[in-house]
């Protein structure tokens, strides 16, 4: 995880300035919860109040996943449960927040949420923390109405466990409405009516869990039946100084021993029937002995069972807090520079301090505490070791043995003695060798047979303690060897982990974009084609529209001069038949005369009758058809050229291979094909172009210069 925030650095978040918030016992350190996902950090806002204040979840990159903007919505309303604050949450994503996430990319999908005060249950069982019997029915009745409202709906939190369950109950000094003592945490894994099932399930969380499920994970209406259940009993338990002092570290039961504990499991049992009635205890025995989640008591059966209890004369309200515990389980930073009074006393969070002024529990002397344990350190950076453990144990002295600086000072001592003792054994080692060496030198005198008794009995001791001092020293680096290697082995993982992530992701990135490319590219081939479908529609419609205009103008051109010739056929057998009736007169002698020497140069000049061909085209080629009398077309010209004109004066203009030339009526070229283009003859002319200039031509081919 890169996200590394400075304290009092700033985030801009919906209009609202917020900074990262000083762990209450580290200076300049971010006040930071890790998780198994992720870490979470307090935001402070510069305007609300504390109440207001937010916690950012920046999960490490393995856990990363844009589904979790579609279940923040899906399950924002919950945040109206009593103990579900946590659903009320914002995803941070680059379509809302694109500034921010352009300076901290590490912070893509991290979620912003309400800021819970409080320990953890957890907590309170590392701490050993005492708890009141109003205090123990409190949490155990507002924890039992929240799962019970939970599994009404369907829900599920699936994780139930210590670290997953805050009590801010243990810290308010009033209570507003709507306050749930208890809250929990966690929820990505949360099961629901239309939830999506998360593709990761993380393993049940240790001595919360029946051991068929706790290694493969659950998410089921059920999953919080066994877990809830011994969460109930540890909490109405922990009233018992037994039980607190049976509690095995982070839960009350080693996860080893779930469900077939053969100590703990019936110290509990007796304690809750001796406190709490048997109606509470056979509830605890019935989970404890199930085979299926389904079959534990429903948590609406627990909130009954809680409620009967009477609190023989305590109240929620009277209730005595315990403030001589430590709440936060971080390890006080070692440092060499001294602190003064008042950068000891600004490292303390408000409540110590508040707890300090009382001169009450471990706080009291924590100023001083903090001054030993840093002149301690420097005598131990001096190789004084023997001083820093006595400095030392005078602190643990001024501690409660379960207090967690009391424990880390246990292990600090350990590892100094440790190496007081390898460098005493080093020493008698070389003491040993000494020793030896001059026997060996006075023995050589006394005789042969001495000196190798002396040799032998110098080697002896010198083996013995170098065993003893082999044996300690292979032991120390046995144990910080296995440390590192586990240490190595996890950043291997992790790191293997990450690496096969951010492989896959790239790989189905650039699937997705070779996917997006070639529908694209297929979006744009169909509509290439559409667009040339249509325009070579539209011009076949054209043409074939040309090609009927034509035909039907040279039909009525045919049918005029049909007409005008029987016209004349008519007129003329007329006339014959006048001429064979009468006698000729003089004027019609001279008429007939005249007709005959009109009609004779006329029939002696008629050129023969030419068929009236029209220009068709078919398969992308052209040709000449003959319309017969009834309409039916006769090929006259097979269909050949690229392009061809309508008949005019006996030529009519072709196109082959990108040239213009003429044929006539028998499909004959008559001017060959070589103009870059043409027009139809007019008169005994005709336009075409050569060599990029325009010339006129004659019916034989000849150019004419016209001035």
């Amino acid at each position: 995880m890169v996200f590394q925030p400075r304290v009092e650095e700033e985030l801009h978040l919906h209009s609202t300035t917020y900074t990262i918030g000083e762990h209450p016992v580290a200076p300049h350190v971010p006040y930071g919860q890790e998780g198994r996902q992720g870490i979470v950090y307090q935001l402070i806002s510069q305007k609300e109040a504390a109440s207001r204040w937010k916690a950012l979840k920046v999960f490490r990159h393995q856990y990363k996943d844009p589904k979790q903007v579609y279940l923040s919505e899906q399950i924002r309303d919950f945040a109206t449960f009593p103990g579900l604050s946590v659903c009320e949450r914002v995803i941070l994503t680059p379509q809302q927040h694109g500034e921010l996430l352009s300076k901290h990319r590490d912070l893509m999908y991290a979620v912003v949420m309400p800021w819970i005060e409080g320990p953890t249950w957890m907590d309170v069982i590392l701490d050993k923390r005492v708890l009141s019997r109003a205090d123990c029915l409190t949490l155990a009745r507002s924890l039992a109405k929240v799962l019970s409202t939970m599994e009404q709906q369907g829900l599920a939190h699936c994780d139930l466990s210590g670290p997953n369950l805050i009590l801010p109950g243990l810290i308010k000094d009033h209570i507003e409405d709507d306050f749930s003592y208890v809250e929990l945490v966690d929820v990505e894994q949360l099961f629901g009516p239309g939830l999506e099932r998360p593709d990761v399930l993380f393993a049940a969380s240790p001595g919360y869990s029946l051991p068929q499920i706790s290694q493969t994970g659950l998410w089921s209406k059920y999953a919080d039946r066994f877990s809830g259940a011994i969460l109930l009993a540890e909490i109405v338990g922990w009233y018992d100084e037994t039980v607190r002092e049976a509690a095995w570290g982070e839960s009350y039961f080693n996860p080893e021993e779930t469900p077939h504990s053969t100590k703990r499991y019936p110290l509990l049992l007796d304690s809750i029937r001796n406190y709490w009635g048997e109606e509470i205890a056979s509830l605890l025995d019935r989970a404890w002995n199930s085979k299926e989640l389904n079959e534990c008591p429903t948590f609406g059966e627990w909130l009954l069972a809680l409620m009967d209890v009477e609190e023989e004369g305590e109240s929620g309200s009277q209730k005595q807090r315990i403030t001589n515990k430590s709440m936060i389980q971080t390890t006080i930073p070692q440092v060499v520079i001294p602190l003064t009074d008042l950068e000891t006393e600004r490292m303390l969070a408000p409540e110590v301090l508040k707890a300090g002024e009382n001169a009450q529990g471990d706080f009291a002397n924590l100023p001083v505490i903090y001054k030993k344990m840093e002149l301690a350190k420097q005598w131990e950076e001096q190789g004084e070791w023997e001083r820093a453990i006595e400095i030392y144990r005078t602190v643990q002295k001024q501690l409660e043995p379960q207090h967690a600086l009391a424990q880390d000072l246990w292990m600090i001592i350990a590892e100094l003695e440790t190496r007081i003792k390898s460098t005493q054994l080093l020493r008698e080692e070389k003491a040993f060798q000494s020793t030896a060496a001059k026997r060996t030198e006075f023995q050589s005198n006394i005789g042969k047979k001495q000196l190798v008794i002396g040799m032998a009995v110098a080697l002896f001791l010198v083996a013995v303690s170098g065993l003893m001092w082999v044996h300690e020293r292979n032991k120390t680096q046995a144990v910080i060897a296995m440390q590192m290697e586990q240490h190595v082995e996890k950043e291997k993982q992790d790191k293997e982990a990450r690496e096969r992530l951010e492989k896959e992701t790239w790989e189905q990135g650039k699937v997705t974009k070779k996917l997006q490319e070639v529908a694209l590219q297929q979006e744009q081939q169909a509509k290439a084609k559409a667009e040339g479908d249509t325009k070579a529609n539209a011009e076949q419609g054209k043409k074939e529209q040309t090609n009927e205009q034509q035909t039907q103008k040279i039909a009525t051109i045919v049918k005029t001069e049909k007409n005008k010739k029987d016209l004349q056929v008519k007129e003329e057998a007329q006339r014959k038949t006048r001429a064979e009736k009468g006698t000729p007169t003089k004027i019609s002698l001279h008429t007939q005369e005249k007709d005959k020497v009109g009609v004779q140069p006329k029939s002696s000049t008629s050129k023969p009758k030419q068929p009236t061909l029209i220009p068709r085209e078919r398969a992308g080629k052209w040709g000449f058809v003959e319309l017969d009398s009834v309409g039916a077309t006769n090929i006259v010209i097979d269909y050949q050229y690229d392009y061809a004109l309508a008949f005019s004066e006996g030529f009519a203009v072709v196109k082959q291979n990108g040239k213009f030339g003429y044929v006539n009526t028998s499909g004959q070229v008559v001017i060959p094909l070589n103009y870059d283009w043409a027009s139809s003859f007019q008169n005994g002319k005709a336009t075409v172009k050569k060599d990029g200039e325009n010339v006129v031509i004659n019916p034989q081919g000849i150019e004419l210069h016209i001035e």
